[in-house]
């Protein structure tokens, strides 16, 4: 029997054989991800009661009571299906065997973001389960223009990988270009979202990410309605954004659901720390090793006071501090929660006052690193500060060998970079390279009002950029 070598040493496989009018009917099923209540009674049961009127497959259909029920002709369709959850009717003298869905493996419950948390706003994050979170985006997206492509990828694995996009807004020739990009993947498993971006990307050798992740479905549909993609994979709780570009990754969720006001000053200053946080050891090195005339005098005369003693070189002192800042970080994501955040904390101060009361560190060192590793904390995007942290390592280096030379060298080739990378198609730097006005002005280092948002950002290439205009709020308008 095919089925018998084919799963061999399956030992959750299970089979119930029936003597039926039309011969031998066979029920076969994998017991961790078979519902046995609704299995029972809605297959076996209904199918044991009437083995003398079970003449044909379609009397077979009949007697299921089940509402999800698929004809397969093939074998390797049976197999997939088998080991999706689903029920495998055989019937002796047919060329079909039926599939009856009855998974019951339940994913773990819709919960609140962690990655992403929010004040304000929506709560709900996505789950390993891919149907549950285009559902989660499909309560959002009240629309018939919601497409969803459904694409199964990984030769042993067999996930379901989903795109989504607005029909009426998205681009065509970017659908076609997804769509590409996924027929190209050939791997024997896709644990994770991951392993689709490295497969798909414009730029596998950049440490920039080209496209934009997250795990809450409100910046899945806002995405959507400027004419994007999002990708979605079977057990990643994790939706990738595309095109992305270099802005996007430094506007967080709550950009929106503040005052535009107050949401414009968050911007810029998570711009400023942005940049300081991997430039700022850098700069202190430079200035103080190569640079000192340009410190005002009672102030490198206070740092020199402080350096008395330490037996290193300011770049081998911003070196081990840095190092030892990204050991406590990395200890603290790796232990557990309660945990990880008291070794973070209590390692820092402990650590780096123990390293200044034995002259190893100055204290004006540790108040630079630490200074850089709080403003890496106010990167929203999590692939972004990973690659803060890598640049931080490099300019430091730049800077103990060149100087102030070095950090202008090292942002010459960062920029130029930056400039020559594209995400499906749209440069990463837009809207500041290619300048384009209208985004730069209303939703890139600010964000404008809602009822001045008129239109979608312009790269993207929507079939409609145009917006529903919403009128000025205010006393005149509340009186028409």
């Amino acid at each position: 029997m095919r089925l018998e070598s084919v799963w061999e040493n399956c030992d959750d496989l299970e089979y119930r054989s029936l003597e039926v009018a039309c011969g031998r009917l066979l029920i076969v099923w994998l017991k961790p991800l078979v519902g046995k209540d609704i299995a029972q009674a809605g297959i076996i049961e209904p199918l044991s009661r009437a083995v003398s009127e079970l003449v044909s497959m379609q009397d077979v259909r009949r007697r299921i009571w089940s509402p999800t029920i698929h004809a397969h002709r093939t074998w390797s369709a049976t197999d997939s299906a088998l080991a999706e959850g689903n029920m495998m009717v055989f019937v002796d003298g047919s060329a079909e065997v039926l599939g009856v869905d009855v998974n019951a493996f339940q994913a773990r419950p819709i919960g609140k973001a962690e990655a992403e948390p929010s004040v304000i706003g929506p709560q709900n994050a996505f789950v390993e389960d891919v149907d549950k979170n285009i559902g989660l985006i499909r309560t959002i997206v009240k629309t018939p223009q919601f497409k969803v492509e459904l694409h199964v990828v990984g030769q042993l694995s067999q996930t379901k990988v989903a795109v989504c996009y607005l029909g009426n807004l998205c681009k065509p020739e970017l659908v076609t270009e997804v769509r590409a990009r996924l027929g190209r993947v050939k791997l024997d498993g896709v644990l994770d979202l991951n392993m689709i971006r490295e497969s798909t990307n414009d730029a596998p050798f950049s440490l920039f990410p080209l496209d934009q992740t997250t795990e809450r479905p409100d910046r899945v549909a806002a995405a959507l309605l400027q004419a994007r993609i999002a990708i979605l994979c079977d057990g990643s709780p994790a939706a990738m954004m595309l095109p992305a570009t270099f802005m996007n990754h430094l506007q967080s969720h709550e950009d929106y659901y503040l005052n535009f006001v107050a949401a414009g000053m968050v911007r810029v200053l998570r711009h400023v720390m942005y940049w300081s946080s991997f430039l700022l050891p850098a700069l202190f090195v430079s200035i103080v090793a190569y640079h000192p005339q340009m410190v005002p005098t009672q102030l490198l005369v206070s740092l020199a006071a402080s350096h008395e003693g330490v037996p290193f070189p300011s770049a081998i002192e911003a070196l081990i501090m840095v190092l030892i800042f990204e050991a406590l970080r990395e200890a603290g994501i790796r232990l557990p929660k309660a945990v990880g955040q008291s070794v973070s904390i209590v390692g820092a101060l402990v650590l780096g006052q123990a390293a200044v009361a034995a002259g190893l560190v100055s204290p004006a060192m540790v108040i630079v690193v630490a200074l850089s590793g709080v403003a890496s904390f106010t990167i929203p995007n999590y692939a972004l500060s990973y690659t803060n942290r890598l640049l931080s390592i490099v300019f430091l280096l730049l800077a103990s060998v060149f100087g102030l030379l070095g950090v202008s060298i090292g942002m010459f080739i960062l920029l130029t970079h930056l400039v020559s990378l594209r995400s499906y198609g749209v440069p990463y730097l837009a809207p500041i390279a290619p300048l384009e006005w209208k985004s730069l002005l209303r939703d890139t280092f600010f964000r404008a009002p809602w009822w001045n948002m008129q239109s979608r950002p312009a790269l993207m290439e929507p079939q409609q950029s145009a917006r529903e205009r919403t009128p000025r709020p205010g006393p005149e308008s509340g009186r028409r």
